[in-house]
Protein backbone atom coordinates (compact mmCIF):
# COMPACT_ATOMS: atom_id res chain seq x y z
CA UNK A 1 0.00 0.00 0.00
CA UNK A 2 1.62 3.42 -0.89
CA UNK A 3 1.00 6.77 0.37
CA UNK A 4 1.66 10.23 -1.24
CA UNK A 5 2.34 13.10 1.22
CA UNK A 6 1.60 17.12 -0.13
CA UNK A 7 2.27 19.89 0.95
CA UNK A 8 4.02 23.46 -0.13
CA UNK A 9 5.89 23.86 2.92
CA UNK A 10 8.63 21.48 3.10
CA UNK A 11 8.99 21.17 6.54
CA UNK A 12 5.63 20.20 6.79
CA UNK A 13 5.99 17.39 4.67
CA UNK A 14 9.43 16.75 6.09
CA UNK A 15 8.27 16.03 9.68
CA UNK A 16 5.02 14.16 8.76
CA UNK A 17 7.63 11.48 6.50
CA UNK A 18 9.71 11.34 9.54
CA UNK A 19 7.53 10.89 12.62
CA UNK A 20 4.98 8.73 11.53
CA UNK A 21 5.40 4.64 11.85
CA UNK A 22 4.47 4.22 8.44
CA UNK A 23 5.78 0.59 8.31
CA UNK A 24 3.84 -0.48 11.77
CA UNK A 25 0.43 0.80 9.19
CA UNK A 26 1.25 -1.54 6.18
CA UNK A 27 2.52 1.15 4.02
CA UNK A 28 5.17 -0.37 1.32
CA UNK A 29 6.03 3.31 0.01
CA UNK A 30 5.43 6.94 0.79
CA UNK A 31 5.93 9.58 -2.02
CA UNK A 32 6.37 13.50 -1.41
CA UNK A 33 5.46 16.21 -3.36
CA UNK A 34 5.93 19.79 -2.77
CA UNK A 35 3.42 21.09 -5.10
CA UNK A 36 -0.02 20.00 -7.42
CA UNK A 37 2.43 19.84 -10.09
CA UNK A 38 4.92 17.67 -8.38
CA UNK A 39 1.53 14.98 -7.05
CA UNK A 40 0.20 14.82 -10.47
CA UNK A 41 3.57 13.40 -11.88
CA UNK A 42 3.40 11.03 -9.07
CA UNK A 43 0.34 9.91 -9.77
CA UNK A 44 0.91 9.18 -13.43
CA UNK A 45 3.42 7.06 -12.99
CA UNK A 46 3.41 5.16 -9.26
CA UNK A 47 -0.27 3.62 -7.88
CA UNK A 48 -1.37 5.39 -5.01
CA UNK A 49 -3.67 4.38 -2.23
CA UNK A 50 -3.50 7.12 0.18
CA UNK A 51 -3.19 11.14 -0.31
CA UNK A 52 -2.79 13.20 2.47
CA UNK A 53 -2.52 16.94 1.20
CA UNK A 54 -2.62 20.44 2.35
CA UNK A 55 -5.63 22.19 1.10
CA UNK A 56 -4.00 25.34 -0.35
CA UNK A 57 -1.36 25.72 -1.87
CA UNK A 58 0.07 27.78 -4.63
CA UNK A 59 -0.82 27.73 -8.50
CA UNK A 60 -3.05 24.52 -8.00
CA UNK A 61 -5.56 23.62 -4.47
CA UNK A 62 -5.30 20.04 -3.11
CA UNK A 63 -9.18 20.40 -3.74
CA UNK A 64 -8.34 21.23 -7.53
CA UNK A 65 -5.59 17.77 -7.19
CA UNK A 66 -8.58 15.88 -6.14
CA UNK A 67 -10.47 16.03 -8.84
CA UNK A 68 -8.02 15.42 -11.28
CA UNK A 69 -7.19 12.36 -8.97
CA UNK A 70 -10.55 11.26 -9.02
CA UNK A 71 -10.47 10.94 -13.37
CA UNK A 72 -7.52 8.85 -13.18
CA UNK A 73 -7.38 6.87 -9.98
CA UNK A 74 -11.14 7.07 -8.06
CA UNK A 75 -9.97 4.33 -5.93
CA UNK A 76 -7.62 6.34 -4.07
CA UNK A 77 -8.67 7.95 -0.44
CA UNK A 78 -8.14 11.57 0.94
CA UNK A 79 -6.98 13.00 3.85
CA UNK A 80 -6.89 16.73 3.94
CA UNK A 81 -4.90 19.31 6.29
CA UNK A 82 -5.21 22.50 6.92
CA UNK A 83 -5.18 25.47 8.81
CA UNK A 84 -8.20 27.23 7.84
CA UNK A 85 -11.33 26.54 9.33
CA UNK A 86 -13.63 27.29 6.07
CA UNK A 87 -16.52 25.54 6.01
CA UNK A 88 -16.64 25.56 2.00
CA UNK A 89 -13.45 23.99 2.32
CA UNK A 90 -14.92 20.94 4.17
CA UNK A 91 -17.96 21.04 1.91
CA UNK A 92 -16.30 20.77 -1.46
CA UNK A 93 -14.01 18.42 0.23
CA UNK A 94 -16.38 15.76 1.49
CA UNK A 95 -18.25 16.85 -1.91
CA UNK A 96 -15.66 14.69 -4.18
CA UNK A 97 -15.17 12.14 -1.45
CA UNK A 98 -12.58 13.28 1.08
CA UNK A 99 -12.09 10.60 3.79
CA UNK A 100 -11.30 13.09 6.13
CA UNK A 101 -10.46 16.93 6.84
CA UNK A 102 -7.73 17.73 9.50
CA UNK A 103 -7.30 20.86 11.14
CA UNK A 104 -3.48 21.39 12.12
CA UNK A 105 -1.98 22.46 13.93
CA UNK A 106 -2.83 18.66 15.05
CA UNK A 107 -0.24 15.90 16.86
CA UNK A 108 0.90 13.30 14.74
CA UNK A 109 -0.83 10.58 16.92
CA UNK A 110 -4.24 12.21 15.20
CA UNK A 111 -2.87 12.02 11.93
CA UNK A 112 -1.84 7.87 12.23
CA UNK A 113 -5.01 7.33 13.55
CA UNK A 114 -6.98 8.77 10.54
CA UNK A 115 -4.32 7.15 8.17
CA UNK A 116 -5.47 3.34 10.37
CA UNK A 117 -8.60 4.03 9.34
CA UNK A 118 -8.39 5.04 6.28
CA UNK A 119 -6.45 1.67 5.76
CA UNK A 120 -9.31 -0.85 7.31
CA UNK A 121 -11.84 1.22 4.83
CA UNK A 122 -9.33 0.26 1.60
CA UNK A 123 -9.07 -3.11 3.46
CA UNK A 124 -13.00 -3.80 3.39
CA UNK A 125 -13.36 -2.30 0.18
CA UNK A 126 -11.13 -4.58 -1.77
CA UNK A 127 -12.70 -8.02 0.39
CA UNK A 128 -16.31 -6.90 -0.97
CA UNK A 129 -14.63 -6.55 -4.13
CA UNK A 130 -13.02 -9.55 -4.11
CA UNK A 131 -16.38 -10.93 -2.78
CA UNK A 132 -18.03 -9.56 -5.76
CA UNK A 133 -15.90 -10.71 -8.15
CA UNK A 134 -16.24 -14.24 -7.03
CA UNK A 135 -19.85 -14.03 -6.64
CA UNK A 136 -19.73 -12.94 -10.30
CA UNK A 137 -17.64 -15.75 -11.59
CA UNK A 138 -19.85 -18.33 -9.76
CA UNK A 139 -23.01 -16.89 -11.32
CA UNK A 140 -21.46 -16.72 -15.18
CA UNK A 141 -20.50 -20.44 -14.82
CA UNK A 142 -24.16 -21.05 -13.35
CA UNK A 143 -25.33 -19.53 -16.61
CA UNK A 144 -22.89 -21.54 -18.95
CA UNK A 145 -24.51 -24.31 -16.92
CA UNK A 146 -28.19 -23.13 -17.47
CA UNK A 147 -27.52 -23.23 -21.22
CA UNK A 148 -25.84 -26.66 -21.48
CA UNK A 149 -27.50 -28.64 -18.55
CA UNK A 150 -28.98 -31.83 -18.48
CA UNK A 151 -32.30 -32.26 -16.88
CA UNK A 152 -30.57 -34.53 -14.32
CA UNK A 153 -28.18 -31.67 -12.84
CA UNK A 154 -31.48 -29.96 -11.76
CA UNK A 155 -29.13 -26.49 -11.34
CA UNK A 156 -32.70 -24.92 -11.18
CA UNK A 157 -32.26 -25.76 -7.12
CA UNK A 158 -29.15 -23.67 -6.71
CA UNK A 159 -30.22 -20.64 -8.10
CA UNK A 160 -32.45 -19.09 -5.34
CA UNK A 161 -29.45 -19.18 -2.90
CA UNK A 162 -27.49 -16.79 -5.44
CA UNK A 163 -30.44 -14.11 -5.04
CA UNK A 164 -30.37 -13.83 -1.20
CA UNK A 165 -33.99 -15.01 -0.90
CA UNK A 166 -36.00 -17.98 -1.17
CA UNK A 167 -40.03 -18.15 -1.68
CA UNK A 168 -41.89 -21.82 -1.64
CA UNK A 169 -43.16 -21.35 -4.57
CA UNK A 170 -41.12 -18.85 -6.20
CA UNK A 171 -41.20 -18.11 -9.98
CA UNK A 172 -38.00 -17.12 -12.57
CA UNK A 173 -38.35 -15.21 -15.51
CA UNK A 174 -35.58 -15.78 -18.16
CA UNK A 175 -34.34 -13.58 -20.73
CA UNK A 176 -31.75 -13.34 -23.09
CA UNK A 177 -29.82 -10.09 -24.28
CA UNK A 178 -27.19 -9.88 -27.06
CA UNK A 179 -25.12 -7.28 -28.61
CA UNK A 180 -25.72 -7.95 -32.22
CA UNK A 181 -23.24 -4.90 -33.44
CA UNK A 182 -19.46 -4.83 -32.73
CA UNK A 183 -18.70 -4.67 -28.86
CA UNK A 184 -15.63 -5.15 -27.67
CA UNK A 185 -16.49 -4.52 -24.16
CA UNK A 186 -18.48 -6.11 -21.30
CA UNK A 187 -21.96 -4.44 -20.58
CA UNK A 188 -23.00 -6.43 -18.16
CA UNK A 189 -22.96 -3.33 -15.20
CA UNK A 190 -25.49 -1.81 -17.79
CA UNK A 191 -27.72 -4.63 -18.35
CA UNK A 192 -28.24 -5.06 -14.71
CA UNK A 193 -28.75 -1.40 -13.65
CA UNK A 194 -31.46 -1.02 -16.54
CA UNK A 195 -33.14 -4.18 -15.66
CA UNK A 196 -33.22 -3.29 -11.57
CA UNK A 197 -34.28 -0.09 -12.62
CA UNK A 198 -36.97 -1.15 -14.63
CA UNK A 199 -38.63 -3.67 -12.10
CA UNK A 200 -37.54 -1.28 -9.17
CA UNK A 201 -41.49 -0.65 -8.30
CA UNK A 202 -41.59 -4.63 -7.89
CA UNK A 203 -40.02 -5.04 -3.92
CA UNK A 204 -39.78 -8.63 -4.24
CA UNK A 205 -38.49 -9.22 -7.52
CA UNK A 206 -34.55 -9.97 -8.04
CA UNK A 207 -32.56 -9.95 -10.80
CA UNK A 208 -28.62 -11.27 -11.10
CA UNK A 209 -27.15 -11.57 -14.95
CA UNK A 210 -25.16 -14.21 -16.56
CA UNK A 211 -22.36 -13.10 -19.00
CA UNK A 212 -22.11 -16.25 -21.24
CA UNK A 213 -19.31 -13.94 -23.20
CA UNK A 214 -19.15 -10.16 -23.89
CA UNK A 215 -21.63 -9.71 -26.06
CA UNK A 216 -24.25 -12.73 -24.74
CA UNK A 217 -25.82 -12.54 -21.62
CA UNK A 218 -28.75 -14.37 -19.78
CA UNK A 219 -30.99 -12.07 -17.15
CA UNK A 220 -32.62 -14.26 -14.59
CA UNK A 221 -35.69 -12.37 -13.10
CA UNK A 222 -37.13 -14.10 -9.65
CA UNK A 223 -39.94 -13.72 -7.56
CA UNK A 224 -43.12 -14.37 -5.88
CA UNK A 225 -46.13 -15.34 -8.45
CA UNK A 226 -48.33 -12.13 -7.75
CA UNK A 227 -45.20 -10.17 -8.55
CA UNK A 228 -44.00 -12.74 -11.69
CA UNK A 229 -47.09 -11.47 -14.05
CA UNK A 230 -46.23 -12.25 -17.45
CA UNK A 231 -47.57 -9.16 -19.77
CA UNK A 232 -45.37 -6.95 -16.28
CA UNK A 233 -42.57 -8.87 -17.50
CA UNK A 234 -42.52 -8.35 -21.02
CA UNK A 235 -43.31 -4.57 -20.71
CA UNK A 236 -40.20 -4.52 -18.38
CA UNK A 237 -38.49 -6.07 -21.31
CA UNK A 238 -39.51 -4.27 -23.55
CA UNK A 239 -38.21 -1.40 -21.83
CA UNK A 240 -34.94 -2.68 -21.38
CA UNK A 241 -34.55 -3.10 -24.97
CA UNK A 242 -35.73 0.42 -25.72
CA UNK A 243 -32.94 1.68 -22.96
CA UNK A 244 -30.03 -0.15 -24.55
CA UNK A 245 -30.79 1.02 -27.56
CA UNK A 246 -31.49 4.19 -27.82
CA UNK A 247 -30.00 5.91 -24.84
CA UNK A 248 -27.38 3.73 -24.21
CA UNK A 249 -26.73 2.84 -27.71
CA UNK A 250 -25.81 -0.63 -27.89
CA UNK A 251 -27.07 -2.37 -30.82
CA UNK A 252 -29.01 -5.50 -29.01
CA UNK A 253 -31.49 -8.24 -29.32
CA UNK A 254 -33.65 -9.27 -26.78
CA UNK A 255 -35.72 -12.66 -26.02
CA UNK A 256 -37.89 -13.10 -23.43
CA UNK A 257 -38.72 -16.34 -22.08
CA UNK A 258 -42.18 -16.81 -19.95
CA UNK A 259 -42.38 -16.95 -16.15
CA UNK A 260 -41.24 -20.53 -14.89
CA UNK A 261 -40.13 -23.07 -12.83
CA UNK A 262 -39.12 -26.73 -13.19
CA UNK A 263 -38.69 -26.32 -17.06
CA UNK A 264 -35.56 -23.11 -16.70
CA UNK A 265 -33.01 -24.82 -18.45
CA UNK A 266 -35.19 -25.92 -21.23
CA UNK A 267 -36.84 -22.27 -21.46
CA UNK A 268 -32.90 -21.07 -21.97
CA UNK A 269 -31.71 -23.15 -24.02
CA UNK A 270 -34.84 -22.67 -26.57
CA UNK A 271 -33.88 -18.57 -26.18
CA UNK A 272 -30.51 -18.97 -26.74
CA UNK A 273 -31.47 -21.03 -30.27
CA UNK A 274 -33.62 -17.95 -31.16
CA UNK A 275 -30.63 -16.13 -30.84
CA UNK A 276 -28.86 -18.29 -32.82
CA UNK A 277 -31.25 -18.20 -35.61
CA UNK A 278 -30.90 -14.42 -35.70
CA UNK A 279 -28.35 -14.83 -38.77
CA UNK A 280 -29.11 -11.39 -39.69
CA UNK A 281 -28.11 -9.83 -36.02
CA UNK A 282 -31.37 -7.67 -36.15
CA UNK A 283 -31.92 -5.47 -32.85
CA UNK A 284 -35.18 -6.83 -32.08
CA UNK A 285 -37.04 -7.66 -28.64
CA UNK A 286 -38.94 -11.34 -29.44
CA UNK A 287 -41.24 -13.50 -27.24
CA UNK A 288 -40.06 -16.92 -26.85
CA UNK A 289 -41.90 -19.17 -29.44
CA UNK A 290 -40.93 -22.93 -31.07
CA UNK A 291 -37.63 -22.95 -33.45
CA UNK A 292 -37.99 -23.65 -36.82
CA UNK A 293 -37.02 -27.42 -38.00
CA UNK A 294 -36.07 -26.50 -41.33
CA UNK A 295 -35.64 -29.54 -43.75
CA UNK A 296 -32.26 -29.60 -45.74
CA UNK A 297 -33.94 -30.14 -48.97
CA UNK A 298 -35.09 -25.92 -48.50
CA UNK A 299 -31.27 -25.57 -49.78
CA UNK A 300 -31.90 -27.78 -53.00
CA UNK A 301 -33.14 -24.63 -54.43
CA UNK A 302 -30.14 -23.65 -54.78
CA UNK A 303 -28.79 -26.24 -56.37
CA UNK A 304 -25.55 -26.53 -54.90
CA UNK A 305 -24.17 -29.35 -57.23
CA UNK A 306 -23.19 -26.85 -60.09
CA UNK A 307 -20.95 -24.49 -57.38
CA UNK A 308 -17.85 -26.47 -58.32
CA UNK A 309 -18.33 -26.39 -61.88
CA UNK A 310 -19.30 -22.21 -61.71
CA UNK A 311 -16.65 -21.94 -59.48
CA UNK A 312 -14.10 -23.47 -61.64
CA UNK A 313 -14.78 -21.22 -64.59
CA UNK A 314 -14.16 -17.97 -62.41
CA UNK A 315 -17.63 -17.31 -62.35
CA UNK A 316 -18.07 -17.18 -58.07
CA UNK A 317 -20.35 -13.69 -58.32
CA UNK A 318 -22.71 -15.64 -59.63
CA UNK A 319 -22.95 -17.92 -56.60
CA UNK A 320 -22.30 -15.34 -53.91
CA UNK A 321 -25.57 -13.06 -55.06
CA UNK A 322 -27.29 -16.97 -55.22
CA UNK A 323 -26.67 -17.09 -51.62
CA UNK A 324 -27.47 -13.61 -50.63
CA UNK A 325 -30.69 -13.94 -52.03
CA UNK A 326 -31.74 -17.54 -50.84
CA UNK A 327 -30.85 -16.15 -47.22
CA UNK A 328 -32.73 -12.68 -47.65
CA UNK A 329 -35.73 -14.75 -48.78
CA UNK A 330 -35.22 -17.78 -46.20
CA UNK A 331 -35.50 -15.18 -43.41
CA UNK A 332 -37.99 -13.38 -44.75
CA UNK A 333 -40.41 -16.90 -44.97
CA UNK A 334 -38.90 -17.24 -40.79
CA UNK A 335 -37.06 -20.25 -42.32
CA UNK A 336 -33.25 -19.41 -41.25
CA UNK A 337 -31.49 -21.05 -38.54
CA UNK A 338 -28.07 -21.90 -37.61
CA UNK A 339 -28.46 -26.04 -38.98
CA UNK A 340 -29.48 -24.62 -42.39
CA UNK A 341 -26.32 -21.91 -42.47
CA UNK A 342 -24.31 -24.71 -41.26
CA UNK A 343 -25.23 -26.84 -44.09
CA UNK A 344 -24.84 -24.20 -46.76
CA UNK A 345 -21.39 -23.24 -45.46
CA UNK A 346 -19.97 -26.63 -46.05
CA UNK A 347 -21.08 -26.79 -49.31
CA UNK A 348 -20.30 -24.05 -50.54
CA UNK A 349 -16.48 -24.66 -48.52
CA UNK A 350 -16.67 -28.41 -50.13
CA UNK A 351 -17.20 -26.98 -53.24
CA UNK A 352 -13.95 -24.44 -53.29
CA UNK A 353 -12.22 -27.34 -51.91
CA UNK A 354 -12.96 -28.96 -55.35
CA UNK A 355 -11.68 -26.41 -57.28
CA UNK A 356 -8.20 -25.94 -55.39
CA UNK A 357 -7.35 -29.75 -55.11
CA UNK A 358 -7.17 -29.33 -58.64
CA UNK A 359 -4.00 -27.09 -58.06
CA UNK A 360 -2.70 -29.16 -55.26
CA UNK A 361 -3.21 -26.89 -52.52
CA UNK A 362 -5.72 -26.62 -49.83
CA UNK A 363 -7.67 -23.89 -48.60
CA UNK A 364 -5.28 -22.84 -45.57
CA UNK A 365 -2.12 -21.97 -47.80
CA UNK A 366 -4.21 -19.14 -49.58
CA UNK A 367 -5.71 -17.84 -46.10
CA UNK A 368 -4.56 -14.03 -45.57
CA UNK A 369 -3.07 -12.82 -42.87
CA UNK A 370 -5.13 -12.60 -39.06
CA UNK A 371 -7.91 -14.27 -41.12
CA UNK A 372 -7.64 -18.37 -39.75
CA UNK A 373 -9.07 -21.52 -40.49
CA UNK A 374 -10.89 -21.44 -37.33
CA UNK A 375 -12.54 -18.16 -38.52
CA UNK A 376 -13.50 -19.53 -41.52
CA UNK A 377 -15.09 -22.67 -40.04
CA UNK A 378 -17.25 -20.40 -37.38
CA UNK A 379 -18.15 -18.13 -40.38
CA UNK A 380 -21.72 -19.86 -40.81
CA UNK A 381 -22.71 -18.10 -37.68
CA UNK A 382 -23.79 -14.75 -38.92
CA UNK A 383 -24.72 -13.08 -42.48
CA UNK A 384 -21.82 -10.82 -42.23
CA UNK A 385 -18.99 -13.49 -41.42
CA UNK A 386 -20.48 -16.03 -43.91
CA UNK A 387 -20.69 -13.23 -46.83
CA UNK A 388 -17.02 -12.13 -45.40
CA UNK A 389 -16.12 -15.77 -46.22
CA UNK A 390 -17.72 -16.26 -49.34
CA UNK A 391 -15.27 -12.76 -50.69
CA UNK A 392 -12.27 -14.43 -49.06
CA UNK A 393 -12.87 -18.21 -50.27
CA UNK A 394 -13.35 -16.23 -53.95
CA UNK A 395 -10.41 -14.19 -53.59
CA UNK A 396 -8.48 -17.61 -53.28
CA UNK A 397 -9.88 -19.33 -56.18
CA UNK A 398 -8.33 -16.11 -57.87
CA UNK A 399 -5.12 -16.62 -56.76
CA UNK A 400 -5.21 -19.97 -57.22
CA UNK A 401 -5.83 -19.60 -60.70
CA UNK A 402 -3.33 -17.38 -61.67
CA UNK A 403 -5.67 -14.89 -63.03
CA UNK A 404 -4.46 -12.49 -65.26
CA UNK A 405 -6.06 -8.77 -65.96
CA UNK A 406 -7.37 -5.94 -63.28
CA UNK A 407 -7.36 -7.30 -59.44
CA UNK A 408 -10.04 -6.33 -57.73
CA UNK A 409 -7.81 -3.62 -56.15
CA UNK A 410 -7.05 -2.54 -59.46
CA UNK A 411 -10.73 -2.31 -60.33
CA UNK A 412 -11.06 -0.05 -56.66
CA UNK A 413 -7.78 2.09 -58.53
CA UNK A 414 -9.33 3.05 -61.54
CA UNK A 415 -12.86 3.58 -59.49
CA UNK A 416 -11.23 5.98 -57.21
CA UNK A 417 -9.39 7.78 -60.07
CA UNK A 418 -12.54 8.19 -62.22
CA UNK A 419 -14.68 9.87 -59.18
CA UNK A 420 -11.30 12.00 -57.40
CA UNK A 421 -13.44 14.82 -57.46
CA UNK A 422 -16.12 13.20 -55.11
CA UNK A 423 -16.05 12.14 -51.39
CA UNK A 424 -15.28 9.13 -52.18
CA UNK A 425 -16.15 6.62 -49.27
CA UNK A 426 -14.65 2.62 -48.46
CA UNK A 427 -18.42 1.07 -48.33
CA UNK A 428 -19.26 2.32 -52.17
CA UNK A 429 -16.23 1.40 -53.50
CA UNK A 430 -16.24 -2.71 -51.88
CA UNK A 431 -19.48 -2.42 -53.07
CA UNK A 432 -18.16 -1.81 -56.44
CA UNK A 433 -15.80 -4.58 -56.87
CA UNK A 434 -18.45 -6.74 -55.25
CA UNK A 435 -16.24 -7.86 -51.66
CA UNK A 436 -17.54 -7.40 -48.00
CA UNK A 437 -16.38 -3.96 -46.70
CA UNK A 438 -14.29 -5.49 -43.82
CA UNK A 439 -12.17 -7.97 -46.01
CA UNK A 440 -11.72 -4.84 -48.97
CA UNK A 441 -9.84 -2.78 -46.63
CA UNK A 442 -7.67 -5.69 -45.43
CA UNK A 443 -7.00 -6.71 -49.23
CA UNK A 444 -6.25 -2.78 -50.42
CA UNK A 445 -3.94 -2.65 -47.48
CA UNK A 446 -1.60 -5.78 -48.21
CA UNK A 447 -1.68 -4.75 -51.81
CA UNK A 448 -1.02 -1.17 -51.51
CA UNK A 449 1.06 -0.90 -49.15
CA UNK A 450 -1.41 1.83 -47.09
CA UNK A 451 -5.05 2.40 -45.46
CA UNK A 452 -7.66 2.94 -48.08
CA UNK A 453 -8.51 6.54 -46.82
CA UNK A 454 -4.58 7.55 -47.00
CA UNK A 455 -4.63 6.41 -50.55
CA UNK A 456 -7.37 8.25 -51.30
CA UNK A 457 -6.09 11.30 -49.97
CA UNK A 458 -2.62 10.73 -51.20
CA UNK A 459 -4.66 10.65 -54.76
CA UNK A 460 -6.59 13.62 -54.35
CA UNK A 461 -3.26 15.76 -53.36
CA UNK A 462 -1.55 14.23 -56.46
CA UNK A 463 -4.41 15.51 -58.15
CA UNK A 464 -4.40 19.30 -56.44
CA UNK A 465 -0.52 19.77 -57.07
CA UNK A 466 -0.55 18.80 -60.69
CA UNK A 467 -3.65 21.66 -61.04
CA UNK A 468 -1.49 24.01 -58.75
CA UNK A 469 1.36 23.93 -60.85
CA UNK A 470 -0.08 23.98 -64.43
CA UNK A 471 -3.38 25.99 -63.84
CA UNK A 472 -4.49 29.34 -63.22
CA UNK A 473 -7.61 27.78 -61.44
CA UNK A 474 -8.20 29.44 -57.67
CA UNK A 475 -7.27 27.40 -54.90
CA UNK A 476 -11.36 26.99 -53.67
CA UNK A 477 -11.81 25.87 -57.16
CA UNK A 478 -9.25 23.13 -57.23
CA UNK A 479 -10.71 21.86 -53.36
CA UNK A 480 -13.84 21.25 -55.27
CA UNK A 481 -12.26 19.74 -58.33
CA UNK A 482 -10.57 17.34 -55.98
CA UNK A 483 -13.70 16.18 -53.80
CA UNK A 484 -13.00 18.97 -50.51
CA UNK A 485 -16.26 21.45 -49.89
CA UNK A 486 -14.41 22.94 -47.11
CA UNK A 487 -11.53 25.07 -48.37
CA UNK A 488 -9.41 25.42 -45.08
CA UNK A 489 -10.16 21.56 -44.58
CA UNK A 490 -8.45 20.76 -47.94
CA UNK A 491 -5.67 23.60 -47.11
CA UNK A 492 -5.07 21.84 -43.87
CA UNK A 493 -4.79 18.39 -45.15
CA UNK A 494 -2.46 19.60 -48.04
CA UNK A 495 -0.14 21.44 -45.58
CA UNK A 496 0.25 17.93 -43.24
CA UNK A 497 1.09 16.26 -46.64
CA UNK A 498 3.37 18.79 -47.96
CA UNK A 499 4.15 20.98 -45.49
CA UNK A 500 3.33 23.60 -47.34
CA UNK A 501 0.13 25.77 -47.93
CA UNK A 502 -1.31 25.44 -51.49
CA UNK A 503 -0.58 29.29 -51.98
CA UNK A 504 3.18 28.02 -50.86
CA UNK A 505 3.41 25.10 -53.36
CA UNK A 506 1.88 26.91 -56.19
CA UNK A 507 4.82 29.84 -55.74
CA UNK A 508 7.33 27.66 -55.69
CA UNK A 509 6.36 25.35 -58.57
CA UNK A 510 5.52 28.59 -60.82
CA UNK A 511 9.16 30.55 -59.69
CA UNK A 512 6.83 33.32 -58.03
Amino acid sequence: MNVIVIDDQKAVVDSIYKNLAWKEFGIDEVFTAYSAKDARTVFNEKHIDIMLSDIEMPEESGLSLLRYVRKISPATECIFLTSHADFSYAQEALRLGSFEYILQPCRYEEIAQTIKKVIVKINEKQHVQGFSANRQELINTIGAKLLHASGEENVEKIIPGLFGRKYDDGVFFPAEIAVVSECKRSIRDGIEKTVKSVFASKKDISVIVMEISHCDYIVLCYGPPQDMQEPELYGGMNETFSVLNTIQNVKTAVYAGTACGPDLCSEIRQLHRMHENNILQKPVIMKIRPVPEVSKDYLCTLHPERWAGILENGNGLVIKEEIRLFIRKADAEGRITLPLMQVMHYLFITAVNEVLQKSGRDISYYLLGNYTKMDLDNSYRTYDSFMNAVDIMLHVLQSASGETGQSRVEQAEKYIEENISRNITRTEVAQTVYLNEEYFSRLFKEETGCTFKDYVTNRKIEYAKQMLASTNFSISVIASKVGYDNFSYFSKIFRQKEHKTPQEYRNVTKGI
